[in-house]
């Protein structure tokens, strides 16, 4: 009985593992499908104070620079390095549009808030949220048999 649900474990495991093989990249379209939260832009907008033409230039703004990114992320007939030196630019474009909608002292803001999101994204790495991509665990079953 237990060699017979060994034996059935295992083929499931194995069938689960070519599924996988099968679809490589099934998580891959993650960040590329991903959309903003409108309750965090609008919590953004309030920070940084923004008036009406502001806010729409800025909504408008963020909307087109997530079109271009996912473009390029999508793009399969470029190679990686093609993929971040287009990346780059676009952040540089989005960063010079930033700033003729923003007054200086909410770019300031706008680049104090990023720095703080991307301090707390490296505090939360490897903490069960964002993309999988935190250090492994320091306990191990190795050795306790």
């Amino acid at each position: 009985m237990i060699r017979k649900t060994m034996l059935i474990a295992c083929a499931c495991a194995l069938l689960g593992m070519q599924a996988l093989a099968q679809n490589p990249n099934a998580n891959s379209n993650a960040a590329a499908n991903w959309t903003p939260d409108p309750a965090r832009q609008e919590k953004v907008a309030q920070e940084l104070e923004l008036n009406d033409t502001q806010k729409t230039a800025f909504f408008q703004t963020n909307d087109k620079h997530r079109a271009q990114v996912q473009a390029v992320r999508n793009d399969t007939t470029k190679d990686q390095d093609a993929k971040k030196a287009e990346l780059q630019k676009i952040r540089q474009s989005y960063d010079t549009e930033l700033k003729g909608i923003f007054t200086p002292e909410q770019y300031k803001e706008w680049t104090e808030l990023k720095a703080q999101a991307k301090e707390k994204a490296k505090e939360n790495q490897g903490k069960g949220k964002g993309k999988g991509k935190g250090k492994p665990s320091s306990t191990t079953t190795e050795g306790t048999n």
